[in-house]
């Protein structure tokens, strides 16, 4: 018994929690989702309705037997696992409910269970009331950039035909199916089964994260998805289960919009983003993020990941475009209940930590010992290298699309371009460290090709879309003329490339050259561009960078020029020696 009453002790990381530390930001999105569901039911004159009533039974009943059972399979579980087996297992139940049964914790997972379904009910609810408050569906913008982003093809016919349409039509259905039993599975381990309450809020209330995105972008880009819009497109199926909801939802859409009240059903049908993909990448990435062990159930999670994102194309509940919104809900859920549950410690920084010699060349106190990284070696410097290889290869690639682009008016070259240059540019980097072949001359190389595939790139945007010519205009400005200079400030110190600018000003690196500076300066604008098509957003977001870009070459011309006795102690004892031998 000793043995067992230790192994079931709860440790500081696993105590429970007070309630508002644990789901307060739960239980606000809760109350904001079904304030907000109920306040358009009365405006749109339309039923509030318990989701899962005329499935499972009303949830008054429902979820206390939901609660019970688990109550009692977790019981049951621990006390068999003690010590001595199924020995003297009933003796051990009044242990283990009163260690892990206790008040508080029977108080934060009712609090957690309850906070959870009411936001459940709120977005169901809310997705239902789209098309009456949306009435206009913009499936067929999202069907056009879907076109464009596979090169003028349907993603979902490309699928068809690379998979085939037999066994692994039945497979997707089954994968998209399985979707539902993983959610349902994953929130019941972790409001009644795991010890890590810290984890179990943290995963728990990023799922209502994900409902609070998703329902408020279904209502900024209502749509059915490519099924309904184009469902020639998916004639050729066989019949699956996936089948028969897609048939069931369309007659519950149809019978809602004919009679909002002589229904019991729900509206359900949404396409833009895909929350299957997005609850995925939460799961995903807490997973990874805490360390769960088995490790072989972090990569089944991410295989369950991908195998969700073919699903949702190949069956066509989803654009590929919402994909990429599934990615983007996900990841900003994770962030968000980690900061709203005190988890915050466990993500990742995204703010580029400090280097240990961070402003080393500039520092008056230099004495030439920061070491190899990120040094210029002239002895190395050469243009032919496998880096630069990629680095001219990807330009030429880049190039030629957007000459198609300009050939065919095909938006698809275009975004094939772009493509290429951005895969270009992270290889022909991750190559370069790989291989120890960082050099002066590369990064030039790089800084260059750079501008010679973007700035086409953008030149084509404006020619089939000239509203944008502000902001492309605003952005070119600054990338191709400050930025340019900023990047190639570098010189004037002996550094390997920008990459390594930590060395005389941290500050100026981490806003442009860090992981985030750069996503922040070329990803964030092209994103605005793209997918909001708004010419005012795009030129203030591009005007913000221009004066980041200016100010930053401001501060990099405050710098005084090196002098290289400083930076090369070989110069610098070369000097002294002079110094010394010379005299009357």
């Amino acid at each position: 018994m000793h043995e067992y009453m230790h192994a079931t002790t709860p440790t500081a990381d696993t105590e429970v929690r007070r309630w508002h530390r644990a789901y307060g930001l739960q239980v606000v999105l809760a109350i904001g989702l079904f304030g907000a569901a109920v306040l358009v039911a009365r405006i749109q004159h339309l039923p509030v309705r318990d989701p899962d009533d005329s499935i499972m039974g009303p949830s008054y009943v429902r979820l206390p037997l939901i609660a019970v059972t688990c109550f009692l399979v977790d019981v049951a579980a621990r006390s068999l696992r003690g010590g001595g087996g199924l020995v003297g297992w009933r003796a051990r139940v009044p242990a283990v409910v009163r260690e892990r049964w206790n008040a508080p914790r029977v108080r934060l997972v009712l609090i957690g269970m309850g906070s959870w379904y009411l936001a459940y009910v709120g977005f169901r609810n809310l997705k239902s009331y789209v098309p009456f408050v949306r009435p206009h569906m913009l499936d067929d913008d999202l069907l056009r950039l879907d076109r464009d982003l596979a090169l003028g093809h349907d993603p979902a016919t490309l699928l068809h035909d690379l998979l085939g349409t037999g066994v692994a039509a039945h497979l997707m259905s089954v994968t998209y199916v399985a979707w539902i039993v993983f959610l349902t599975l994953s929130l019941v381990i972790a409001l009644f089964w795991t010890s890590n309450v810290a984890t179990a809020c943290w995963y728990v209330t990023a799922v209502a994260v994900n409902w609070v995105l998703g329902v408020a972008i279904y209502y900024l880009v209502p749509s059915t998805g490519p099924i309904y819009a184009r469902p020639e497109l998916f004639a050729d199926l066989p019949e699956t289960q996936v089948t028969h909801i897609a048939r069931s939802w369309l007659a519950d859409r149809t019978d809602m919009l004919a009679d909002p009240f002589g229904t019991d059903a729900l509206q359900t049908i949404a396409a833009f983003a895909s929350l299957h993909v997005s609850v995925m990448v939460t799961a995903s990435l807490v997973a990874m993020m805490i360390g769960l062990r088995p490790v072989w159930i972090q990569w089944g999670l991410w295989l369950f990941l991908l195998l969700n994102v073919l699903a949702t194309v190949y069956l066509g509940w989803h654009y590929l475009l919402d994909v990429f919104g599934g990615v983007a809900i996900g990841v900003v859920a994770v962030w968000t209940a980690a900061w709203g549950t005190g988890n915050a410690h466990r993500l990742p920084s995204l703010v580029p930590a400090r280097h240990e010699h961070a402003d080393a060349l500039t520092s008056p106190a230099y004495d030439g010992s920061v070491g190899a990284v990120g040094r210029a070696r002239p002895e190395r410097e050469r243009f032919w290298s496998w880096p630069t290889v990629v680095t001219v290869l990807r330009t030429v690639g880049a190039l030629t699309m957007v000459v198609l682009a300009f050939r065919d008016d095909s938006m698809g070259f275009l975004l094939a371009g772009l493509a290429i240059y951005w895969a270009g540019d992270n290889l022909d980097g991750w190559l370069a460290r790989r291989l120890d072949q960082e050099t002066r001359t590369g990064a030039v190389a790089d800084i260059v090709c750079d501008r010679l595939s973007a700035v086409p790139f953008y030149v084509g945007l404006v020619w089939m879309d000239t509203t944008l010519a502000l902001p492309v205009g605003v952005y070119v400005l600054e990338f191709l003329v400050v930025d340019l200079v900023l990047s190639l400030g570098f010189l004037a110190w002996p550094l390997v490339s920008p990459n390594y600018f930590y060395l005389v000003d941290h500050r100026l690196w981490a806003l442009n050259w860090s992981p985030l500076g750069k996503t922040v300066n070329s990803a964030a604008f092209l994103a605005i561009l793209l997918l909001t098509r708004d010419a005012v957003l795009a030129t203030v977001f591009a005007l913000a960078l221009l004066t980041l870009k200016v100010l930053s070459l401001a501060r990099l011309l405050r710098h005084a020029l090196p002098d290289a006795s400083v930076h090369d102690p070989r110069i610098r004892g070369h000097a002294a020696k002079s110094a010394g031998g010379a005299g009357p």
